[in-house]
């Protein structure tokens, strides 16, 4: 019997609502990410391919989650060469890997314009804290329907994630 069935159905709870806790923030922080490098695809491809080139983004997202069921389900404790590496931080190694190696490939491969420095003067540049009201003003002056739009896919996506996650145990 292990110590969290000795003590009781509290921490059992508190443990699995920290673990959601948790999923949520790594689920929410890993969103500008991705919104990041499809933006590379917009904004360094010509029109006439960037259907290709997302195409070819959603094959490489679609082979990269082939590869993490897989590495899921073999048994990485005696695939790794490393001593002592238990499942969970063979994924997480795996995982970090190959995020910082495709995050640097494609920043090394993509060289970035700045757009906006050369369309606003630089009394007109807003800051890092400016961003914030930016998307504040934003959302409070968009249009009912679009804010339920909004909305109803923002509600969608924090319960899309937990069925994922749940549903495989």
């Amino acid at each position: 019997m292990n110590g969290m069935q000795r003590r009781g159905s509290g921490i059992r709870i508190a443990s699995v609502m920290v673990a959601v806790f948790w999923v949520y923030v790594l689920n929410i922080s890993i969103q500008p990410l991705q919104a990041g490098i499809r933006a590379f695809i917009v904004d360094n491809c010509p029109a006439h391919q960037q259907t290709q080139a997302s195409a070819w983004a959603s094959r490489m997202q679609g082979i990269g989650n082939i590869v993490g069921y897989v590495a899921g389900f073999s048994s990485l404790s005696t695939a790794l060469p490393l001593p002592n590496v238990s499942q969970f931080q063979g994924l997480s190694l795996i995982a970090s890997l190959a995020l910082a190696s495709t995050v640097l490939l494609s920043c090394l491969a993509i060289s970035e314009k700045d757009v906006t420095a050369s369309l606003l003067p630089a009394a007109e540049r807003i800051g890092f804290l400016g961003i914030f009201q930016h998307v504040k003003e934003s959302a409070r002056r968009m249009p009912v329907r679009i804010r339920r739009v909004c909305a109803v896919q923002f509600c969608a996506w924090m319960g899309w994630f937990p069925f994922l996650f749940y549903s495989t145990t």
